[in-house]
């Protein structure tokens, strides 16, 4: 009963007064912050992963951190500060993430009862997941955002904090990179498409993955 009475007097509490009880220890206090922003935080993280899993992992580790750090944080503007962190770490969990392809697009499997001939459709996707990794980070999610998670130009500038232009020039490089293994990949793709039942759709994809 007690510790439900500090919560419900907690739960008036600023960001900075509850900062304040976190950096005197005071976990309750943690967890009044957790709740008031765990919805918004999984929300800007579930825009960059994509997976719900992902994201809570993103805003778990938001507050792991600011426990671990708790006397040495020092923000002006509590909000700000995790907001940018949803992003950032969110981010670098993309980078570090291998990208389902399968899951993205409604492409289905070989329908072939020949392993060896699956594990080449596998292939193919890893190798184009491999070619996306090499480019830098931020044109690396841009190209992500736009030709895999359907994101317009706009939408891109405003999660990622900067200009259409930007997001533009990142995607005529990507694409560009991409189209060096242009002949490579769709020669693969013909290949695996005789044995697939949605070779068109295959096709389709890779068309519009390497090119403006």
């Amino acid at each position: 009963m007690g510790q439900e009475f500090m919560k419900a007097y907690f739960d008036h509490y600023n960001d900075t007064q509850l900062m304040r009880l976190i950096k005197n220890d005071n976990e309750l206090a943690l967890q009044i912050l957790f709740d008031r922003y765990y919805d918004s935080l999984l929300e800007i993280s579930f825009h960059f992963l994509t997976n719900v899993a992902l994201a809570e992992e993103v805003v778990a580790d938001i507050f792991i951190r600011i426990w671990e750090k708790r006397y040495n944080i020092n923000v002006e503007n509590l909000k700000g500060y995790l907001y940018t962190a949803a992003k950032n770490l969110s981010i670098n969990k993309l980078d570090k993430e291998k990208y389902s392809f399968h899951s993205s697009k409604n492409i289905d499997t070989p329908y072939s009862t020949d392993p060896e001939r699956d594990i080449q459709f596998d292939e193919m996707f890893q190798q184009i997941d491999y070619l996306i990794s090499q480019m830098p980070g931020q044109r690396q999610l841009v190209f992500r955002l736009n030709k895999i998670d359907g994101l317009a130009y706009k939408e891109i500038a405003k999660l990622l904090e900067i200009s259409v232009e930007t997001v533009q020039k990142h995607m005529s490089l990507a694409v560009k990179y991409m189209a060096l293994y242009k002949d490579q990949i769709y020669g693969m793709a013909h290949y695996l498409t005789t044995f697939m039942a949605t070779s068109s759709l295959l096709l389709i994809f890779l068309k519009n993955l390497l090119s403006h």
